[in-house]
């Protein structure tokens, strides 16, 4: 059950971690530590108190997030604007 006797109904935890990340060409890994601290509402008793230790692989899936570069030549090799011309209406 939700609020049973062995758990408690609220809680807080304040957390700080530091994360180092490399990314290859597709393949990337993490590797993150820190520390929680976990404490009861209206109170400032501990419920616990512990290490934070995490590690993994990500994957960059291929068109995404890569650099959009722009093609000098293809600017230079666009056509000029070209005047319109009008005509009048008769009269």
């Amino acid at each position: 059950a939700r609020n049973s006797a062995d758990k408690p109904d609220r809680l807080y935890s304040l957390q700080g971690r530091v994360n180092l990340d490399y990314q290859w060409h597709i393949l990337g890994a993490f590797v993150t530590v820190g520390y929680g601290d976990t404490r009861y509402y209206h109170h400032s008793r501990r419920y616990r108190e512990r290490l934070i230790a995490e590690a993994g692989l990500t994957f960059r899936l291929p068109g995404l997030g890569e650099q959009v570069t722009y093609n000098q030549k293809q600017e230079n090799e666009m056509p000029q604007k070209t005047k319109m011309k009008c005509h009048k209406k008769p009269k």
